[in-house]
């Protein structure tokens, strides 16, 4: 995002109810509505499936990741059985890094709880992310291939159909870096699927997001695959490594095709980093995966999941036009920030705060709009002078986030004025929250 606001600046704009099928837009204005579509209430999907990305085991089965990736086949059963009109769960999808090092025990680990929370009728395909080839990129990474291929499958990428769409899973190359010798598969496999089903999806799956779409797709991005992604809009890409926070609009991306980012069942974060105190985005307390449903004619349905918190973030449900028959981005950047409102604090909120011996506390709800609020400028100054001022993440990585607590450090004896100026995805500030403390 870009923010600006006087003294704060964080770059990276551009480039960088459970179980309901509810229509997120409709609190909003008719004339907003039309431009990013809802979903219909004639949607019927044939095909249904789960992507995750970034479970990092690490071979001890009471390890909080195997207990979130275990959740997470268990949530998606319990959505798909639930459905109305479609109770199937075709595939569960694993974009790389299911392991921390690559070691025996994790692709074992990962086996096991697959093996054991899999039902019939549904397809687990994984393909390699970075993390994989740890153990033995010191001295000969391509070991990771035959490791692979002896405990999870004989074929390190994959070319699957699926109901009649086509899914195709690309691990790094074995240097376990790049994806320089892929690309010509890739563009085989790409034509292959488009000359059998035409303009209807592709679903394309690898670790790091295609350089410059979705969120967090500079820092965490792969430059070789774009080049032949962009030939394809009927392709749909499915990316992890980031980890970045599935609930921000800015994960799904659409230009020449497709792009959504899966965040990371290990935690979801945001380009500026932890937040601090209390609301830290650690392992424990976090976690997303994507289900993704799919009617005759292509369109998609898109739900974001919460694996900790047991249900869909419902600000980041969208409906995705088969995109190959008109071209029209409507998950698009313009398109998104055109929706996108200023987050603003209930007209009862109020800033509370807790001292003691060593630190003090300060607690306040969060600001709603359009969407989650991605962050908070802070200001607490003393006498006009400076105490604490930062940026900090807002609650959106928890989709039953219930406002934040954020420790300030020391506030020393006299009077304090506090402001909290949230800030939506698109740099768009509510009214600044504001009060004055005695100590």
């Amino acid at each position: 995002m870009t923010l600006d606001n006087k003294k704060y600046l964080v770059t990276g704009k551009v480039l960088n109810s459970v179980f309901a099928l509810s229509d997120p837009l409709k609190t909003f204005t008719s004339g907003i509505q039309n431009q990013i579509p809802s979903v219909p209430e004639d949607f019927v999907p044939v095909l249904r499936f789960a992507v995750a990305s970034d479970v990092h085991l690490n071979g001890e089965p009471d390890e909080d990741n195997a207990i979130k990736l275990a959740n997470m086949f268990e949530d998606c059963y319990t959505y798909s059985e639930n459905h109305p009109v479609y109770n199937k769960l075709d595939g569960i999808m694993f974009a790389g890094d299911i392991a921390t090092t690559g070691d025996d025990r994790e692709f074992l680990l990962f086996k096991d709880i697959a093996k054991s929370h899999t039902r019939k009728g549904t397809r687990v395909l994984t393909c390699l992310g970075n993390h994989e080839f740890i153990k033995y990129r010191d001295y000969d990474a391509s070991i990771t291939y035959g490791r692979y291929k002896e405990l999870m499958h004989p074929y390190v990428d994959r070319h699957e159909i699926i109901n009649g769409y086509h899914f195709i899973l690309v691990s790094y190359d074995p240097d376990g870096k790049s994806f320089k010798s892929k690309k010509e598969w890739l563009r085989t496999q790409l034509r292959l699927a488009v000359a059998d089903t035409g303009n209807k999806p592709v679903f394309v799956f690898n670790h790091p997001a295609p350089f410059g779409t979705i969120y967090g797709s500079i820092n965490w991005a792969d430059t070789d695959l774009r080049s032949v992604l962009n030939e394809f809009p009927q392709v749909v890409d499915f990316s992890g490594h980031s980890h970045y926070n599935i609930a921000d609009p800015r994960s799904v991306w659409q230009g020449n095709f497709t792009a959504v980012g899966c965040g990371g069942i290990t935690g979801l974060i945001g380009n500026m980093g932890y937040i601090s105190g209390d609301m830290d985005m650690d392992d424990r307390q976090s976690g997303g995966c994507r289900i993704v449903e799919t009617d005759k004619d292509g369109n998609i349905h898109l739900i974001s999941y919460d694996v900790v918190a047991h249900k869909s973030f419902d600000k980041a449900d969208f409906y995705i036009p088969c995109y190959a028959n008109n071209k029209k981005a409507v998950l698009g950047w313009s398109n998104l920030k055109s929706i996108d409102t200023a987050p603003e604090f209930p007209s009862d909120a109020d800033i509370t705060v807790e001292n003691n011996d060593e630190d003090t506390t300060i607690v306040f709800p969060d600001a709603q709009g359009r969407f989650y609020t991605e962050c908070y400028i802070i200001d607490i100054t003393n006498a006009e002078k400076a105490e604490y001022s930062k940026c900090v993440f807002g609650s959106y990585s928890h989709a039953d986030g219930d406002g934040l607590r954020i420790n300030v450090g020391k506030l020393g004896q006299g009077s304090h004025k506090i402001k909290i100026t949230p800030c939506s995805p698109y740099s768009k500030t509510g009214r600044t929250l504001i009060k004055v403390i005695e100590v």
